[in-house]
């Protein structure tokens, strides 16, 4: 029998598969769990070609980052390709993938450059998806921006500053509605940071920077994962396993040298090169990786012999699949992520207890500093009725990316599945700084992001100390049509340098407050000629945390109520404070939990398809020996690795000890009745409603101390406790040398 015929007979088989599997499942008596395989991915690239590109991509790593994404594509997605500058053009056609759309994106990455004038960034979202219509769900449309620049429409400031305002308001507003996400990707500093944030934080987009070109490709992957998400099979010391449920697997190997060779190891140990390799195997070689698709590859150990960078991965295509479900590429202190996956071979959900209670499932998080938990909640002799393994992320708090990795061993596969989670602060302060001259203008823009914010009862005030030495007191008013709260500075004193001091007073969902002052702003009437637009947000990550840490609390754990006083009046809209506030005592601070970063599944074998299934797996034992005959001509079979004994279970409790211990928290001291925002008005104007005198204010009582926490939690960790939590106690890779 020929290698292809013996191929065309192996897929052949697969409807048998399905049909044993099908009598299996309904002999397991169960319902049909509630996780679905995810559906083909709509994929549009957008990239910036304005001149300032020739500086930030001199290499024009831009073609081998499109052509990465090009060939990691799979069948049945639909893409397209668009460029822009002051004008849009649809580089490559929007239609389903197949090997000539390929062909035609490959060939037309070449044109990509950076001649263009001008960085039209709205107009190029707007191109992009003109077809998509109002109504319709679109949830799983992924448009990937990459630009290196800020909005430039014109030589004349101000329409640059009312086209990035649309872009933020009617664009944004435009996208959510159809559910399409925006993931964006900043080359250089420079490019415009805090839109490109807003950009993907609200419409449930990713946001990366490449601070060179040669972090391109790699960057441009993360947004795509998360826009076409790909199974895999985890690299272990070089080595990966292929089992025989696998049809295809493509190999992406970023290279640490550019000038070294990749080379890849068949089970036999035949050796193939990006210049020697067989029909079966495809090798694509462009800047800084390799690119190797094998189909029907043997079954067995592959090793990879070359220095992998970060980001390398062995993805595969199989008729036995790890589904996870997405979670939200955008989250916030106190929310609860669930992780929910469950396993599908050839389309249908399994549920045979036998293969769940014998795979065993891990979740791993990664921090951007490399620390990282691992939990383990298979739980032997109970396999999920439903199918489906479940574990939340609830105690995450600190600003940053965290890579999330689940990972199921069935000991005859292996199989893992990778998505990248942001977690913001809650609230953005920005301050725009446009103009110049007569022209000069000073924007405060406050905004809560997180849905767990009590807008209505948040309160934003600001104090402006003006040239002349007089400060205006004023509370800023929320703008219910863009939802955000904004302030105008106006040079009511004539020109100089104005101090605009901001302080937040925010309440959450569950009537827990916090107060935050982003950074004093510096502004200064006219600005200097030919000064560019400025974009600045205003918080830093101490301001975050502290936001982060009471968004983070449980309602059970919150301090004792204080004691009830009698109710101060709100300062309104365009009205000077009339009193002044007491600065609040910070709550008393819990020791801070070891990080448990953590979260669990369960998990099974492949118990069903060996028990239900063996006839398949003869026959199938039987090709891949005539295959190996085929290849390898008299080359000794390799004789077969003894079956692994049953891992035992983590020892959480040795993982624990293993933290650092954080240092006790100091006793935060009762600060006086000085607020640190004194809002006394040194020329009184009673004609201008901004300067209103305020009286003397009266003293208000001393808080009395916080009871202290009885809770143990850092001394003692049972199982039932562990769980996601910070991550600051996390050891990274060297405190473990």
């Amino acid at each position: 029998m020929s290698e292809r015929n013996l191929r065309s007979w192996c897929q052949g088989l697969k409807p048998l598969l399905a049909v044993c599997l099908v009598s299996m499942i309904g002999l397991s008596g169960f319902t049909v769990g509630q996780i679905n395989l995810p559906p083909p991915s709509d994929v549009r690239v957008i990239i910036d070609i304005s001149g300032s590109m020739k500086k930030n991509d001199p290499k024009n790593l831009r073609r081998p980052a499109l052509n990465l994404v090009t060939e990691l594509l799979p069948e049945g997605d639909s893409a397209g390709v668009w460029t822009f500058g002051q004008y849009v053009n649809e580089l490559v056609r929007h239609q389903p993938v197949d090997e000539g759309w390929r062909k035609l994106a490959r060939d037309k990455a070449k044109e990509i450059n950076s001649v263009a004038l001008y960085t039209n960034i709205g107009a190029a979202l707007e191109k992009a998806s003109e077809d998509l219509q109002t109504g319709q769900d679109y949830s799983n449309t992924h448009f990937i921006l990459l630009t290196d620049g800020v909005v430039d429409i014109s030589q004349n400031p101000g329409d640059n500053v009312t086209e990035r305002e649309r872009i933020q308001t009617e664009v944004v507003k435009r996208f959510k509605a159809l559910g399409a996400k925006i993931h964006t990707i900043a080359l250089s500093k420079n490019a415009d940071l805090s839109l490109m944030k807003r950009l993907s934080l609200q419409t449930g987009g990713i946001n990366a920077l490449a601070e060179t070109s040669e972090e391109l490709s790699r960057v441009f992957l993360e947004a795509f994962e998360r826009a076409s998400p790909a199974e895999e099979v985890p690299i272990e010391g070089n080595k990966f396993d292929v089992d025989s449920s696998v049809e295809e697997f493509t190999a992406l190997i970023f290279r640490a040298e550019e000038n070294t060779e990749t080379v890849i190891v068949e089970p036999t140990g035949t050796k193939f090169s990006a210049t020697e390799h067989p029909d079966y195997v495809k090798w694509f070689s462009q800047t800084g990786y390799d690119l190797i698709t094998v189909k029907q590859p043997l079954e067995g150990e592959w090793q990879l012999e070359a220095e992998l960078a970060p980001g390398s991965k062995v993805t595969v295509v199989s008729n036995l699949r790890l589904v996870v479900e997405p979670l939200p590429s955008n989250f916030f202190a106190g929310d609860q992520l669930e992780i929910r996956a469950g396993f599908f071979e050839d389309g249908q959900q399994v549920l045979n207890p036998s293969f769940l209670d014998l795979v065993v499932v891990d979740v791993t998080i990664k921090t951007e500093d490399n620390k990282s938990g691992t939990k383990t909640i298979s739980k032997p002799g109970e396999p999920p009725a439903d199918g489906v393994f479940k574990e939340k992320i609830t105690r995450l708090k600190k600003v940053g990316r965290y890579q999330v990795i689940v990972q199921a061993d069935g000991r005859t596969f292996k199989r893992q599945a990778r998505q990248l989670i942001n977690l913001n602060a809650p609230m953005a302060a920005e301050l725009e700084a446009t103009g110049t001259g007569d022209e000069t203008r000073y924007r405060i823009v406050v905004s809560a992001l997180s849905p767990n914010i009590n807008i209505e009862n948040t309160g934003v005030v600001s104090k402006i100390r003006a040239p002349d030495g007089g400060n205006l007191i004023k509370a800023i008013p929320f703008n219910d049509e863009t939802g955000r709260w904004e302030l105008d500075v106006e040079p009511s004193r004539g020109d100089g340098i104005y101090e605009v001091t901001v302080r937040v007073d925010g309440v959450t969902q569950t009537d827990n407050k916090f107060r935050f002052e982003p950074d004093i702003i510096i502004a200064e009437f006219p600005r200097q000629e030919a000064s560019p637009n400025e974009f600045k947000s205003l918080i830093d990550e101490d301001q975050a945390a502290g936001m982060n840490d009471i968004l983070a609390q449980e309602p059970e754990r919150l301090a004792a109520p204080e004691p009830v006083q009698d109710p101060q009046p709100q300062p309104t809209p365009d009205e000077t404070a009339t009193t002044e506030e007491q600065e609040e005592t910070p709550p008393e601070e819990e020791g801070i939990d070891p990080i448990l970063l953590v979260a669990a599944i369960g998990g099974g074998t492949l118990l069903l398809i060996m028990s239900g299934l063996g006839f398949w797996l003869f026959k199938r034992k039987r090709s891949e020996d005539d295959l190996i005959k085929k290849r390898t001509a008299k080359k000794e079979k390799p004789a077969e690795k003894p079956l692994q004994e049953e891992r035992e279970e983590p020892d959480l409790e040795d993982e624990i000890e293993q933290l650092e211990q954080p240092e006790p928290v100091p006793e935060p001291e009762v600060e006086d009745d000085t607020d640190d925002m004194e809002f006394s008005l040194e020329e009184p104007e009673p004609s201008d409603d901004l300067d209103i005198p305020e009286p003397e204010p009266e003293p208000e009582p001393e808080p009395d101390p916080e009871p202290e926490d009885d809770d143990d939690d850092d001394d003692e960790f049972n199982l039932e406790d562990f769980d996601i939590s910070d991550t600051d106690d996390l050891p990274s890779p060297d405190d473990k040398k």
